[in-house]
């Protein structure tokens, strides 16, 4: 996929992700480039694991994610890949963002397909 699909891509999930928790009990994976779940105990009801992608500068979802989410993902023994890259801001792998980081978004987008990939040959691991 081209960084300009990826970007569009993320457009689009960047609005359907305020919604992951409430339908995620029907995936074998969720891929978060940064939603906020507003009750995070709903958490609880996740069943498949989940790839956290963050960038360490990004005010907007880093609290919630360290003080809220991966606290509670815990709580409830939930599997969470996280992956934070330095230097990068919110949305930083949107290329019409001020923020764009084309090597962050790069691996980003690697590491997401290699997820992909994995569920697509071999279901959930």
């Amino acid at each position: 996929m081209e960084e300009r699909e990826l970007g569009q891509w993320v457009s689009a999930w960047e609005e359907a992700s305020r919604y992951w928790v409430h339908v995620i009990w029907e995936f074998d994976f969720c891929i978060n480039y940064y939603g906020i779940v507003q009750d995070v105990e709903e958490v609880e009801g996740l069943k498949c694991p989940v790839q956290l992608v963050l960038g360490s500068e990004d005010e907007r979802v880093n609290t919630w994610a360290f003080q809220s989410f991966l606290p509670t993902a815990m709580k409830f023994n939930k599997r969470v890949d996280l992956h934070l890259y330095p230097n990068a801001k919110h949305a930083f792998h949107r290329p019409d963002w001020d923020g764009h980081n084309p090597e962050a978004a790069k691996d980003a987008w690697s590491k997401t397909l290699q997820l992909l990939s994995r569920f697509q040959q071999k279901g959930p691991a």
